[in-house]
């Protein structure tokens, strides 16, 4: 009897404990005051607050598959003149990880007795947002990473090694571990 409560102890202790850290997997996040490192300089265009990174590289918002993994860089400030961020090592402060359902765009004619469930069910964009600060630069606001799941699929949020291909050279991530 005493051998099977040690053991029933020891299960229970050991399944109450988290699974180890890997870039990997679906459970790790990025540790707060962990950094993003900027390592070019950056063009915001005119009349817009973000660029968009995917497979490592910055594309024009329209050419984002939002199915697949993918990046957003954003400043707080819109301006009607192109904006530069400078190289530039950032703290990411905060982490948030969210799950929306997304407004996609139906082929369907609308009109009366048109219903958005009969054109079937929206994706779900799953968002790593990282809020971040330079004492330099503190117009930068924040990297948003995310992809959009269809629903019964294999929902989940992007792994940290997901993230780091998305953002390839243009950006490096050194966690706070």
């Amino acid at each position: 009897m005493k051998t099977f409560l040690i053991l029933f102890a020891s299960f229970l202790l050991t399944a109450c404990q988290s699974p180890p850290f890997s870039e990997t997997s679906l459970f790790s996040v990025i540790p707060e005051n962990s950094t993003l490192t900027l390592n070019q300089t950056i063009t915001i265009p005119a009349e817009k607050v973000a660029i968009y990174l995917q497979d490592g590289k910055i594309k024009n918002e329209r050419d984002i598959d939002h199915y697949y993994p993918n990046c957003k860089f954003e400043i707080k400030t819109l301006l009607p003149d192109k904006q530069t961020v400078s190289k530039d090592v950032f703290t990411i402060r905060r982490l948030q990880r969210r799950e929306d359902y997304t407004a996609r765009k139906s082929m369907f004619a609308s009109g009366p007795g048109f219903n958005l469930a009969s054109a079937g069910a929206s994706p779900q964009n799953y968002a790593t947002l990282m809020y971040l600060s330079s004492e330099t630069q503190p117009d930068v606001l924040r990297m948003i990473c995310a992809h959009w799941v269809e629903p019964a699929w294999d929902d989940d949020h992007l792994t940290i090694q997901q993230i780091r291909k998305v953002m390839g050279d243009v950006f490096s991530l050194k966690l706070n571990r």
